[in-house]
């Protein structure tokens, strides 16, 4: 007999970044009524579906992971705004930004109950001003926004959780950040991180994290009523 808890497995699952060439992102807010961060501003993305695996193995590697990104992003945002159905063959438009996707990090929840997710996030250069079209049922708006004012804004503005706050400052820190360059995709599972007047993570290269460090990632991050506190690595 253990008294082990025991966690749900996480999901497969995976999130686009639509980054405009002016060095705006896309950032979708959740209904209050969702089960899964209700409330909060999040990129594009969802689950890994059994059609997004039919569809995308003829494109090897990743594929079934990189359509699970555009059509949860098609569905939520109206982005692309070529339509995909199960079933069908891939919008021909579709092709190039799937081939144009570049793997940027990869989010593991954190051991707690509930819902967890395995997520890849994709970053996709694309021209400003995408027009966008929320579902208005599980997103209920939409900003093209620019990184560094959102996190000067702070969470009181913007609630968002550790993932998509890490890839929004790796952004805002580095808008000609290079994307051909090789990325560390080493499973970033946080480490809760629990103290008077804050809710955090431990990251990757902090003594509390079983990991070493990722270059671009802070090694904790805590999140206050009215700002979000960062501690970096000797990488940066």
């Amino acid at each position: 007999m253990t008294n082990e808890q025991v966690f749900a497995e996480p999901i497969p699952s995976a999130t686009v970044v639509w980054w405009a060439e002016d060095g705006r992102v896309l950032l979708l807010q959740k209904a209050s009524q969702t089960p899964f961060l209700p409330g909060h501003w999040v990129f594009p993305g969802g689950r890994v579906e059994q059609a997004d695996h039919l569809a995308g193995r003829s494109l090897g590697g990743d594929g079934p992971t990189r359509v699970a990104a555009l059509r949860e992003s098609m569905e939520e945002a109206g982005l692309p705004a070529e339509p995909w159905r199960e079933g069908e063959a891939l919008p021909d438009a579709w092709r190039p930004l799937l081939e144009q996707m570049v793997p940027f990090s990869r989010w593991v929840t954190p051991h707690m109950p509930g819902r967890r997710y395995d997520t890849l996030f994709y970053v996709l250069r694309c021209p400003p001003d995408l027009t966008v079209q929320v579902d208005g049922h599980e997103i209920v708006d939409a900003h093209w926004v620019d990184p560094q004012a959102v996190l000067a804004e702070g969470p009181q503005h913007w609630p968002m959780v550790p993932p998509t706050l890490c890839v929004l400052r790796e952004l805002s820190r580095d808008p000609r950040l290079s994307l051909q360059r090789a990325r560390d995709l080493r499973p970033i599972l946080p480490v809760l991180d629990r103290g008077a007047g804050r809710y955090g993570v431990f990251l990757p290269g902090h003594p509390r994290h079983p990991m070493t460090a990722i270059a671009g990632l802070p090694v904790r991050v805590a999140i206050r009523t009215d700002r979000w506190d960062f501690e970096d690595s000797d990488l940066g």
